[in-house]
């Protein structure tokens, strides 16, 4: 072998070897602009979730507020109802009382 043929295939060696590192640090630049994607693809996601979650919550908290707000209005008039009701019981009672006193001086 001359001396050429060994530089040539010293050379040659030297460039696969090159090759094969520059293309391990491609593929590494590639892995890595891919992860940040990725990484960038669920911050959005994650920020597009909260966001329905708060108007969700903003909905709900609203629909709770009014039915609250119903179920206020419900007891007074419940209240109310209770109170007449029990006004019209004494007055049947009384109404009764008065029948049986005329028509015991009725005989």
């Amino acid at each position: 072998m001359e001396t050429t043929q060994i530089v040539e295939i010293i050379a040659a060696a030297g460039a696969v070897i090159g090759g094969f590192f520059a293309g391990k640090g491609f593929e590494k630049a590639k892995t890595k602009k891919v992860e940040a994607e990725t990484d960038s693809i669920s911050v959005e996601s994650a920020e597009k979730a909260v966001t329905i979650w708060e108007n969700l919550n903003n909905r709900l908290s609203g629909e709770l507020d009014n039915l609250r707000l119903q179920i206020s209005e419900i007891k007074a008039e419940n209240k109310k109802l209770h109170l007449e009701n029990h006004e019209l019981k004494v007055q049947v009672g009384r109404l009764t009382e008065e029948v049986k006193r005329l028509t015991s001086m009725a005989k």
